[in-house]
């Protein structure tokens, strides 16, 4: 569970050996990417991959996991609606 602002656009790290590239679209991406339309940025630029990869691992960190996620739905969104 994430309880941190997430990114206003999508975002996806392709990794192939040891090549890695960043994908940036205002569109979804993902299983049904939306090709139709384009995709905004690809990028091989270790600045943007270096952004990107410590912006996933930092939200990774602070996001609740296991048992501590599942309290935190019981407690702020269905102690919500009870």
């Amino acid at each position: 569970m994430i309880v941190d602002s997430m990114p206003g656009a999508t975002f996806q790290l392709f990794k192939q050996g040891t090549q890695t590239r960043v994908v940036v679209s205002p569109f979804r991406l993902g299983t049904f990417a939306n090709i139709r339309l384009g995709v905004a940025t690809v990028s091989a630029a270790p600045e943007a991959i270096e952004l990107y990869t410590e912006m996933t691992n930092r939200l990774w960190r602070r996001s609740l996991k296991g048992e501590e996620g599942a309290d935190y739905i019981e407690q702020q969104i269905l102690g919500a609606s009870l």
